[in-house]
């Protein structure tokens, strides 16, 4: 687990962790685990930058900074290493911005809390999308 916070000017404009497994993205059961396969995986999850601070490129700085870590902390070279994270379905711009660092959306995922929330007759959880990017070292 590593927070990696973003500064300017002594003020914490934006905040994103990263953790080992699928886990964190709700996608600990997912069904077509071919792309995970002896690859490492991490989880990008909890971004946020502060109001008043967004679209001044802090957000990408910080996927940037998180695939740096991710690369620097597997040195098995011989296996893939895939970043992984699951963001709302409806927000557009999230979506946007992580496809242009180069994840790409995984069209076969269902997003299983969504799905719970369904179940229970009740949408009391925002679906969610899952997207990926296969880190090259």
């Amino acid at each position: 687990f590593v927070l990696l916070p973003c500064h300017e000017g002594g003020t914490v404009t934006g905040v994103l962790t990263v953790s080992r497994g699928l886990s964190a993205s709700g996608a600990i059961n997912y069904r077509d685990a071919e792309i995970f396969r002896d690859a490492h995986v991490f989880s990008l999850c909890n971004m946020a930058v502060k109001e008043g601070y967004r679209r001044r490129g802090i957000a990408t700085s910080m996927l940037r900074s998180a695939e740096a870590h991710v690369l620097k902390t597997c040195s098995d070279e011989r296996s893939s290493i895939v970043m992984v994270l699951s963001c709302e379905k409806y927000n557009e711009d999230a979506q946007r911005l992580y496809e242009e660092v180069g994840y790409r959306l995984d069209d076969a995922w269902e997003d299983p809390r969504w799905l719970e929330s369904i179940e229970r007759g009740a949408v009391d959880v925002s679906r969610r999308v899952l997207m990926f990017k296969q880190l090259q070292r």
